[in-house]
């Protein structure tokens, strides 16, 4: 009991720690093994050669399970709204597919809204990457986007089915999405594990070059991917108070990323402005601030 008891009075600190350590305990080894061994771990970039590949071995196997099943965001948000005793009101957020024409008419005009422009852009400069360029074929993308349901989708039942709720509750949407992107977007630093690795091995460049560069990739990320999208998925989980839409929103967004984006380092810049764009539009004309309880909660 005294354990939940101190769960109950910082649910938000024990929520991030577990949201970053389950994550971190499975994906950190598997990044650092793969990337050695030279296994192509299952992500946007590897999801169409892996199809067509197969895996090398079972250890391949096990160690892209281990990513599969990093899943901390939603581990954690079911501990902690358990010792809460808030799981039904946590499913019911998670489970809201009935956000009315409005919620749904709002997510795909936030789709158009990041995607179109970048595709007009990179089509009139000719940036735009070629069928051929792009990381999955187009026959495989019912498996795609089911894959990214069950991987980055399932984030958000954690990040805006739990995390969100409760700090809307202490903070303004404003605060709340700056607080949330900055935890959420350090929680992705795994990922670029195997870029610092490749690094390291090149002995034409110092440690603390390698150190720096991975540093300044993470940041970049986080600067023009992570914060602009938190302040979308608040605008619209206050619309709707749906963590299913965001996830539909944050699946839905990898898919169409990959596919306009691929591997140009141009267009992704593009893409990131573009999410900037419609964040600030979004704050400055049709924000909205969640109704508040009486009574906040304690970190």
């Amino acid at each position: 009991m005294a354990v939940v008891d101190w769960v109950k009075k910082r649910p938000l600190w024990v929520y991030f720690v577990l949201a970053c350590a389950i994550t971190w305990a499975l994906m950190v080894p598997a990044m650092i093994i793969a990337t050695q061994k030279g296994y192509a771990l299952p992500s946007p970039v590897t999801f169409g050669g892996l199809i067509e590949s197969g895996f090398a071995n079972g250890q391949h196997v096990a160690l892209s399970l281990m990513l599969a099943l990093a899943h901390g965001p939603l581990i954690g948000a079911i501990v902690v709204a358990a010792a809460e005793g808030s799981l039904r009101e946590w499913w019911q957020r998670v489970t809201r597919w009935r956000a009315g024409a409005q919620g749904y008419r709002d997510l795909a005009l936030l789709l158009v809204a990041l995607y179109v422009p970048v595709v007009l852009i990179g089509l009139a400069t000719g940036i735009f990457p070629a069928a051929e360029a792009r990381v999955v074929p187009l026959i495989y993308l019912a498996p795609f986007f089911l894959y990214e349901v069950l991987t980055s989708g399932m984030e958000e039942p954690g990040w805006r089915g739990y995390a969100l709720p409760k700090l809307l509750t202490r903070f303004n949407a404003k605060k709340a999405s700056l607080i949330l992107g900055l935890v959420w977007g350090l929680w992705h630093w795994p990922v670029f594990i195997e870029n610092y690795i490749i690094a390291a091995n090149d002995p034409t460049t110092p440690l603390v070059a390698d150190v720096i560069g991975t540093a300044v990739q993470c940041l970049g990320y986080i600067g023009l991917s992570i914060l602009p999208m938190a302040f979308i998925h608040t605008w619209l989980y206050n619309r709707t108070q749906s963590a299913f839409l965001s996830l539909l929103l944050h699946a839905t967004a990898n898919v169409l990323s990959s596919y306009t984006l691929a591997t140009q380092p141009m267009v992704g810049t593009i893409g990131g402005v573009m999410r900037w764009v419609v964040a600030i539009v979004l704050l400055r004309f049709f924000w909205t601030e969640a109704a508040r309880p009486s009574q906040g909660i304690q970190r």
